[in-house]
């Protein structure tokens, strides 16, 4: 139980002096155990609150005042009042454009509790106090962008030329951490950070929120130390999880940190900026890091400023195309269907890698029309393949699916609207995804692919065994198949872990009823161990690297039982590996025996990057 707070308060005299002493409204609270509560009100607040008096007494402070306000308030008082204090709580419904001040009540100390006097009146006058009013970030109680330029120039005035290092910070997947707990809880998130900032940087650093979920901080440092130990004060920030409720959650920062070393002769907006590229190159390079800046870094950002600006019209401009690579069953050779890979084809770059602008698009929220378009266009295309009878059975395709896809509302209504325009069998069709992107919330992951479930759809678990799924997850997430990331199939027939490593994510699969393509197969021995391991399927550049529509057309053609018979037979699997076709089981068999085996089609020329989808 807590302890009997001080029944006599504070002396009604000295109450009604204080009261008296001010013409604005005016509220005395009194702290007590971290809660606060309402001892009186002059006249002139209780006008403004629309309460009389005796409502006032020892209730919580929202019964005259809004939530917003009293949460600044506690938020003030809990960062320790020395001198008279200004807030402003924004777009505040009870006191509108008027300044709340806070001031400690000259009453005999006591340790148990602390009365605290409000005072509201109009925007100050002077620019001075209007400056002092905005200085500080209404959520977290910390500088905001304009203080924190100030706090700059002042850190720097009038000292012997010093380093400063400045870092910009950007919460990782915060939209996550708000659409799955909540805004109250995001907001909660934003304190704790802003606080353990604030605890870090202590005395010798300036710490400000930007706005959203981005924070700056500056500090002066020695020539010697350099930004070393700003860089080791931010990661220690982010090292332990928050506590909200009953749970804990790890939260990460993609940081940048600029340093200039001659301080005296900074421009704050020049290393603001820079501070600002160096954490852009951190989220490019996978988030929760920190990058440092360098010239090197500014190129690159005009760079990918210009990249973003054609990539916006690169749609409209009909700049992007498709490239198919074939999928094969690995027992028959026969083709099953192929990946479609986006291409785009820059006027002036060239050919523009994806992992360059497929970024880059998510980032933009670009991401959604292409990732649209890559669908509709695919279906289209082998709903084409499929009405010519290319191959003895309907040929499936696979469409790549990123996070932010995942994440749209309307993937459903995309997905059901480009089949019924194109008329593909939608069992023909898979989504692939890969398994970080299921993993980042896999509840809601879950329920995507349950509405893309009901369409008819396969789903794919991309890059298996590259990231972390729980086993658990695994069986709920209902895919169709799994696909064996190109670093284990590299190793197998060589390498005793990758080969074990497969073996293990097959016999897996097998036990919850999954079937597996492995990707990246680029060599007879590999697919002879795929094979002996009772993989599925296959694709590669054994097979062929991804084409464009024409040239997979022909490759298909050539892939006739009448002409792919060129290559040499693969040698045979011992009978003890896979058995012989009367021993096998039927479906693996029905394969066996429809087609003979034979070497895939062989290219001459190597090419120098793999791309796997």
């Amino acid at each position: 139980m807590g302890r009997t707070p001080n029944t006599k308060g504070l002396p009604a005299e000295h109450l009604s002096s204080v009261l008296a002493a001010t013409l604005d409204p005016a509220l005395v609270l009194r702290r007590y155990e971290g809660a606060l509560s309402i001892v009186g009100g002059n006249e002139a607040w209780t006008k403004l609150a629309g309460k009389g008096t005796q409502q006032l007494v020892r209730n919580p402070p929202e019964v005259c005042m809004s939530p917003k306000l009293a949460e600044a308030v506690t938020r003030a008082i809990d960062g320790g009042i020395d001198t008279p204090m200004a807030i402003k709580a924004a777009n505040d419904h009870l006191v509108g454009s008027q300044v709340v001040e806070l001031h400690l009540v000259g009453f005999e100390p006591d340790t148990t509790q602390q009365f605290i006097m409000l005072t509201a009146r109009q925007a100050l006058a002077s620019p001075a106090a209007e400056r002092a009013v905005v200085a500080t970030d209404p959520l977290t109680g910390l500088a905001t962008r304009e203080s924190f330029v100030e706090g700059l120039q002042v850190m720097v005035s009038g000292v012997e030329p010093t380093q400063l290092s400045v870092a910009f910070l950007d919460i990782d997947n915060f939209k996550t951490i708000n659409d799955a707990l909540g805004h109250d809880q995001g907001d909660l998130v934003l304190q704790t950070i802003a606080q353990r900032l604030d605890q870090a940087l202590g005395k010798g650093g300036i710490v400000a929120r930007f706005g959203g979920d981005e924070f700056v901080v500056a500090q002066a440092n020695s020539v010697d130390s350099g930004h070393a130990e700003l860089m080791f004060l931010l990661t220690q920030v982010f090292a332990d999880p928050l506590a909200l409720g009953n749970k804990e959650f790890h939260v990460s920062a993609s940081i940048g940190i600029a340093t200039t070393s001659d301080a005296s002769r900074m421009r704050p907006d020049a290393i603001i900026k820079a501070a600002d590229v160096a954490m852009y190159e951190a989220k490019r390079q996978g988030k929760d890091r920190v990058e440092v800046y360098d010239e090197t870094l500014e190129v690159k950002a005009t760079e990918r400023l210009e990249l973003e600006s054609d990539l916006r019209l690169a749609l409209e401009r009909e700049e992007f195309v498709l490239h198919y690579q074939p999928v094969l069953d690995v027992i028959s050779g026969r083709p099953t269907g192929a990946e479609a890979l986006v291409r785009w084809l820059h006027p002036e770059r060239g050919m523009v890698p994806p992992d360059e602008f497929i970024s880059l698009a998510e980032d933009t929220g670009l991401i959604v029309p292409l990732g649209t378009w890559v669908l509709e266009t695919a279906l289209a295309q082998a709903n084409e393949w499929n009405q010519q009878r290319l191959t003895r059975r309907a040929l499936g395709i696979s469409v790549n699916l990123s996070g932010v896809q995942l994440g749209d509302p309307n993937l459903e209504q995309i997905v059901h609207a480009a089949l019924s325009r194109s008329g593909f069998d939608p069992a023909k069709l898979t989504l692939e995804v890969t398994e970080s992107v299921l993993m980042n919330d896999a509840d809601d992951a879950m329920a995507t692919l349950a509405r893309l479930r009901t369409v008819g759809v396969g789903i794919a678990i991309d890059d298996f065994g590259t990231g972390y799924s729980s086993l658990a997850y695994l069986k709920q997430f209902r895919a169709k198949s799994l696909k064996i990331d190109k670093a284990f199939v590299d190793g197998l027939g060589t390498n005793p872990e990758d080969t074990a490593l497969v073996t293990g994510i097959v016999g897996l699969a097998g036990a919850l009823g999954l079937e597996i393509v492995a990707e990246g197969v680029e060599s007879d021995l590999q697919l002879r161990e795929l094979r002996r391991l009772g993989v599925e399927y296959s694709q590669g550049y054994l097979h062929s690297r991804p084409l464009e529509n024409d040239d997979f057309v022909a490759w298909l053609a050539d892939q006739h039982p009448s002409k792919r018979a060129r290559g040499a037979e693969l040698p045979d699997v011992p009978p003890t590996a896979i058995g012989t076709p009367a021993t096998l089981p039927a479906p693996i068999r029905d394969r066996f025996e429809e087609e003979p085996v034979v070497a895939p089609l062989k290219f001459l020329d190597r090419f120098p990057e793999h791309e796997t989808g």
